[in-house]
């Protein structure tokens, strides 16, 4: 027997309608609201591993109003739990963001959707806001997306590019950026070695048990290659309109 505990944040004004929806699946067998950086945990329960991944993928990141999801599996249910991560993926060392305003930006080098490698120092002498996001196609994940796209020639005429990046391959970056009309590149990286240097692929802990994920965070790279502006914890909703005004108040045009 198998129990998995997914870790939910909802959009705001969500949760309710979420929790509401994930009591009403049959293979759900707890939903309980939280405080703290989730909103949610349900309990899973099934025969062995092999039903949990379509269980996630089919029917709980379906629910409108999901933002994000991490999932922890224990088997049996007295032994430590452990991120289901997708076949592949590496395992890295995670770390919380400690890097503040005044920092030196962390170099990069990472493909886009269509294969073309971005650098840092390829941008110097630009404003650069870099968002990292868990996943492609999710509901949190397309909201932002999509609100950063509506304010993108407004912030283009700040002077600044937007850079997304998150663990997806190219050919997943490819599909959401083409289906959701995106004009900026989406970075793949698939090790997560950009994210942990960022701090932005953190370790999290709920009720003792230990995860590790993408937490949604944006940067406001200057063009001098030093952070300007950052969220620890963006939230998805309205995003791009968050990053305008800042923009604008760096800029003394608020």
């Amino acid at each position: 027997m198998v129990k998995a505990y997914v870790l939910i944040v909802t959009d705001p004004g969500s949760t309710r309608h979420v929790t509401a929806t994930l009591a009403a699946l049959p293979r759900i067998h707890s939903v309980s609201e939280v405080m703290g950086p989730y909103d949610i945990v349900a309990e899973i329960v099934a025969e062995n591993l092999t039903e949990i991944p379509p269980i996630l993928s089919n029917e709980i990141r379906s629910i409108e109003g999901i933002q994000s999801t991490t999932s922890l599996v224990a088997f049996p249910s007295d032994q430590p739990a452990v991120r289901l991560a997708r076949p592949g993926a590496r395992r890295r060392q995670a770390m919380a963001i400690t890097l503040e305003a005044g920092d030196a930006a962390p170099e990069f080098a990472l493909p886009d959707q269509d294969g073309a490698t971005h650098r840092l120092a390829d941008y110097r002498g630009q404003t650069v806001v870099l968002y990292f996001y868990p996943r492609d196609f999710t509901s949190g994940c397309t909201k932002q997306a999509c609100s950063l796209r509506d304010a993108n020639a407004e912030i283009a005429a700040e002077g600044a590019v937007i850079l997304g990046v998150s663990t997806d391959d190219v050919d997943t970056h490819r599909r959401f950026r083409e289906e959701h009309r995106l004009r900026f590149p989406l970075l793949s990286d698939e090790g997560a070695e950009v994210s942990t240097r960022y701090g932005s692929w953190g370790e999290k802990t709920l009720y003792g048990r230990k995860s590790i994920g993408m937490t949604r965070s944006t940067f406001i790279i200057g063009p001098d290659g030093k952070l300007v502006r950052l969220w620890k914890r963006a939230r998805a909703a309205d995003h791009g309109e968050t990053v305008l005004k800042a923009l604008r108040d760096l800029a003394g045009r608020s």
